[in-house]
């Protein structure tokens, strides 16, 4: 049963250091939940890369779309708009695709599950969001994993 929750970003991964970092903390799932997953900046982005990458290490891997930012949310935020109404949209959209029933159903059954996405600072993140979400309702640990550090937020 889950008692943390990691996360990652992508931004400026390579095979050998993502999955070094993995195996360090010892995840058995990594939920990519990135809106598009098709690594249109380099290969190592691509959601079929990673899946090849973790699966071939011996990792589960899951795109799970029900956890990414709508289209607008998206693209309203990535054009400049402010990261507290994105932050305020994520938050209903968890309410509203009840992401808690969904964790509880398809994730709590793993031990070190990892949420993956895109940004390597997860201070502006849905990631992080969605980590914090799931840890308030379950009590869970949230751990960043990124540049080789692994940091705790309490």
């Amino acid at each position: 049963m889950t008692t943390v929750i990691f996360t990652i970003g992508t931004q400026g991964q390579r095979d050998k250091s993502f999955m070094d970092l993995l195996n360090e903390h010892a995840i058995d799932v990594v939920i990519d939940i990135r809106l598009r997953n098709e690594g249109r900046y380099y290969k190592f982005a691509s959601g079929r890369h990673i899946s090849a990458l973790v699966t071939a290490g011996g990792l589960a891997y899951r795109h799970e779309l029900a956890f990414a930012p709508t289209p607008v949310m998206l693209k309203v935020y990535q054009e400049g708009g402010e990261w507290a109404l994105y932050e305020s949209a994520y938050r209903l959209l968890y309410d509203e695709r009840e992401m808690s029933a969904l964790w509880l159903a398809e994730y709590v059954r793993y031990d070190r599950p990892c949420l993956l996405c895109a940004e390597t600072d997860p201070s502006h993140c849905h990631r992080r969001l969605l980590a914090e979400l799931l840890a308030e309702e379950n009590g869970v640990q949230v751990v960043q994993l990124g540049g080789g550090k692994a940091h705790e937020n309490d």
